[in-house]
């Protein structure tokens, strides 16, 4: 599998008890050679437009991430390294069949225009 971009993995988190603030901050919960990292190796492609659909996005904003990092959940924020393009984690689904090496495929949608 092509793992071909850097991802650095943000967590949306209250501002405090009492606030209806949250910001995205670093998550270093990976391990890259055994220390912790909020770095993760993704290959991002566009979307199908049936998974577009389904995930309730937009044509040229939806697209299809593939890691073997298991941490990636619903909401978390990837950046990806030397560019500004931001996305958000829709959906995760556990690709551990056929022959590939077990997998994650997530479901992005970009932030921006």
């Amino acid at each position: 599998m092509l793992l071909d971009k850097t991802v650095f993995v943000s967590k949306i988190n209250t501002d405090g008890p009492g606030t209806d603030k949250s910001t995205y901050t670093t998550f270093s919960g990976f391990l890259e050679n055994g220390i912790p990292s909020a770095a993760v190796k993704m290959n991002i492609q566009t979307a199908t437009p049936d998974m577009t659909m389904l995930a309730d996005g937009e044509f040229n904003k939806t697209y299809t991430g593939f890691t073997l990092a298991s941490g990636l959940v619903e909401g978390m924020r990837v950046t990806v390294s030397g560019t500004n393009d931001t996305y958000t984690v829709k959906g995760r689904d556990k690709l551990d069949y056929g022959p590939m090496v077990p997998h994650f495929e997530v479901t992005l949608i970009k932030e921006g225009r």
